[in-house]
């Protein structure tokens, strides 16, 4: 029953993996648990303008400015991206992106359909599509096209990861016994093993000890002309990016994923931490054989999988110091990854060289405190995250600024893509997951994030729609016939505790849609003022208030008031959408 299923079961961070000290920077008590405990308990507060805030009582006299004349970037529909979704669901949510990802494709064997689950599950190597009888025939469809072909259905772009670790799973077999990594029958009495397949191990002695492994008791080598077959392949079934419509075909490529765990989630054929050259040789391997297949499509790299590996490399964190990072002029590795481009693009423009990266892609889940708050640490310059990150980096992470700071100095036009993330945790079934997730939503359109993709699919196991997916209705088919929010992010500003407000416009400008998250326990009731636009005299709204089984749904009309700001009624835990048109 988990042969396919367990591609899902772990991204990376809190799937069998082990803590990698930061050194220098402050060794976090659990870098790459994932998890951080956290809670949506309705506590605390800080400022709710534009952005997050914490749950206090907020003023009835406080205000939410509109500025429609205060253009800011493009949204990118790929934000509200999903990973592993049926067609069902991508439907149901007009979803434009579905993701291809994980620790189990960064061994995925294209010629045999088969992958590898690392240390997600003792280090098997599985069969996609184990019972399909017409493996070995034409007739064959893969798990990688059915994949693209139901996103297409769907009218959703894949992300697709393309493996760069330089190993690929060796065999195909169908049911137990499998080939894996630490066979018992090899290195003796292991800590655990599969139950249902006692010869797979997991890697660690009786006494606790890691093994010593070799590769190719589960692997085959899979340099860049491996991968290169497999791009030929996508682009000759489903067309290159510039012969495809936005929705339609793999136009997106990530450089394999969170290569910076692979001595944790894929030690069965890389035990060395990975190095700041490691790091670039992956780019400097890979990306090129993307770009030859497809040279429109949009490429991602390297994929870090949380704030610690926009600094550190794995060689840092698993030996306790930064000798890596000093090696490269104490430049943080994300920086340095960016000067590496913009200098090897540099050198080699004079003889056409190519581009070889879009979009610095990094990965995001919090490591502790309350969900509500803790989004604050995308943007807010003074928001200490409550966690390990904030005593190692010692400053407010402010993840959206820095980035862009750091591709203003190095690289300018580099793209910010974040392919995967998970704000909620073990909290999806929280009716305020859906105001989490909102919330979130708003900050990368506003900030301009290019792609992101949520992990995985906010749905349960039966295919309901989980408290996030209420978030996703309201940006993208808030009124079931896919009307969306706008296109072009305008000024939005909250002064009321707790409140997030977020603005946008259609592309002809015609339609302006309005965001607002109340995180507090109490109502608020503030004023709502909009400048630079033309408004008819009422607006639609559609609200979600968080509790059990409640879905986005439409409101009464909204009458604006004339010469002077509207008032506003905000619910306790609720997310309201306000659509104005013009008269």
């Amino acid at each position: 029953m988990r042969r396919w299923f367990l591609w899902l079961v772990c991204a990376c961070a809190g799937c069998g993996a082990t803590s990698h000290d930061s050194g220098d920077a402050g060794a976090p008590p659990d870098t790459r648990s994932g998890t951080g405990g956290a809670s949506m308990t309705g506590s605390g507060g800080s400022s709710g303008n534009a952005g997050s805030g914490g749950h206090g009582g907020a003023p009835s006299n406080a205000a939410i400015q509109i500025d429609a004349g205060a253009r800011g970037g493009v949204i990118h529909p790929e934000i509200y991206g999903l990973a592993f979704a049926t067609p069902a669901t991508l439907t149901a949510l007009n979803v434009p992106l579905n993701r291809w990802g994980g620790n189990a494709v960064t061994m995925f064997n294209w010629q045999l359909d088969s992958h590898n689950l690392g240390s997600d599950y003792f280090f098997e190597n599985v069969a996609n599509n184990a019972s399909d009888a017409t493996y070995g025939t034409p007739n064959y469809v893969s798990s990688s096209d059915s994949f693209v072909a139901a996103n297409n259905g769907a009218h959703a772009a894949t992300l697709m990861t393309v493996p760069t670790i330089g190993w690929t799973p060796k065999d195909r077999v169908p049911n137990h016994p499998f080939t894996c990594g630490f066979p018992v029958s090899r290195y003796g009495a292991e800590q655990s093993v599969d139950p249902y397949d006692k010869n797979c191990g997991n890697g660690m002695t009786s006494a606790g000890a890691k093994i010593t492994t070799d590769a190719t008791n589960v692997a085959v080598a899979a340099p860049p002309s491996f991968e290169a077959g497999w791009l030929a392949h996508l682009t000759g079934k489903f067309g290159t990016t510039s012969a495809t419509t936005s929705g339609n075909g793999v136009r997106f490529y990530q450089l394999d994923n969170e290569m910076m765990l692979w001595d944790s989630t894929h030690r069965e054929v890389r035990a060395n931490p990975v190095s700041y050259a490691d790091v670039w040789n992956a780019t400097l391997s890979y990306a090129p054989v993307i770009r030859q297949a497809d040279p429109a499509a949009t490429i991602l790299g390297y994929t870090s999988w949380g704030v610690l590996d926009l600094f550190n490399s794995g060689l840092d964190s698993a030996n306790n110091n930064l000798n890596d990072q000093k090696a490269h002029g104490g430049t943080p590795l994300a920086l340095w990854y960016l000067q590496q481009l913009a200098a090897y693009e540099q050198a080699s423009s004079q003889s056409g060289g190519q581009h070889l990266v879009d979009c610095l892609d990094l990965h995001y889940y919090p490591q502790g405190g309350d969900p509500l708050q803790n989004t604050a640490s995308l943007w807010d310059p003074s928001y200490h995250d409550p966690s390990w990150i904030d005593s190692w980096l010692g400053q407010p992470v402010r993840l959206f600024p820095r980035l862009g700071e750091w591709i203003a100095a190095a690289r300018p036009g580099t793209s910010i893509c974040v392919s995967e993330y998970n704000f909620n945790l073990n909290g999806e079934t929280d009716p305020l997951a859906a105001l989490v997730e909102a919330d979130v939503l708003g900050i990368f359109g506003k900030y301009g994030v290019r792609l992101a993709a949520y992990w995985t699919t906010p749905v349960d196991g039966q295919g309901k729609l989980l408290p996030p997916a209420q978030a996703f209705r309201m940006y993208r088919n808030y009124d079931g016939a896919g009307a969306t929010f706008g296109t072009v992010s305008v000024g939005a500003a909250s002064s009321v505790a707790g409140v997030a407000a977020f603005a946008a416009v259609d592309d002809a400008g015609d339609k302006l849609t309005i965001v607002l998250i109340n995180k507090n326990a109490a109502a608020a009731s503030p004023s709502l003022s909009i400048a630079n636009f033309a408004a008819a005299a009422t607006a639609q709204t559609y609200r979600y208030v968080a509790q059990s089984g409640a879905q986005l749904a439409k409101g009464p009309d909204l009458t604006l008031a004339t010469g002077g700001p509207t008032p506003l009624n905000l619910p306790a835990h609720s997310m309201t959408l306000i659509v104005v048109g013009r008269p």
